[in-house]
């Protein structure tokens, strides 16, 4: 891996958070979130605030989430600090692969000029909320894999390519796993 990167991937539940923490224990990472989870999710939107991580309200104008991105993609590269960026917008309800959008990807790129590193991650689905927790972890399988590393784009084309490729790269790997899954049982 480079010294400093930002990270793309898909969204699948508030613990890819903290699986990614554990994965890149030895780097500090910064996530771009919800407003939501910045005021309402217990130990998560302390953590949020406190360590500045780039929290956009829903309600806000695009205009205004920019500014708030293009700031945390100068404040994470001063800070030799490891973005990441869900391109979904949103966790995934089912596990499916949503649509990856491009103008907070662009404006993080643009401002952080990191080279881009792409993971997939599966098995959040199954554990989106505290129920689901407690009732399937003991059956679980939680993964994160490094699938691509890009250099900065340079130009609004390279990052769309750079996300279209991306999702096409996290669907296969995605699909590879669960069929490992099935094939298993």
């Amino acid at each position: 891996l480079p010294e400093q990167f930002m990270i793309i991937t898909n969204h699948q539940s508030l613990l890819d958070i903290p699986c990614f923490m554990n994965v890149f224990q030895n780097r500090e990472l910064r996530f771009v979130a919800k407003d939501a989870l910045g005021n309402s999710v217990p130990l998560v939107s302390k953590m949020l605030k406190t360590q500045e991580h780039c929290i956009i309200p829903r309600k806000a104008k695009p205009m205004d989430s920019m500014n708030l991105m293009s700031a945390f993609g100068k404040r994470v590269k001063e800070r030799n600090q490891i973005p990441v960026i869900f391109p979904e917008g949103t966790r995934t309800r089912d596990g499916e692969l949503g649509k990856f959008y491009s103008a907070g990807f662009r404006k993080l790129s643009e401002a952080s000029e990191l080279p881009v590193v792409v993971c997939a991650i599966d098995g959040g689905y199954s554990l989106r909320d505290l129920t689901k927790v407690l009732t399937n972890l003991h059956k679980g399988c939680y993964r994160v894999k490094i699938v691509k590393i890009y250099d900065n784009p340079n130009t609004k084309e390279d990052s769309i390519k750079i996300l279209e490729e991306s999702r096409e790269i996290i669907s296969k790997q995605i699909k590879e796993w669960r069929k490992l899954s099935t094939d298993v049982k």
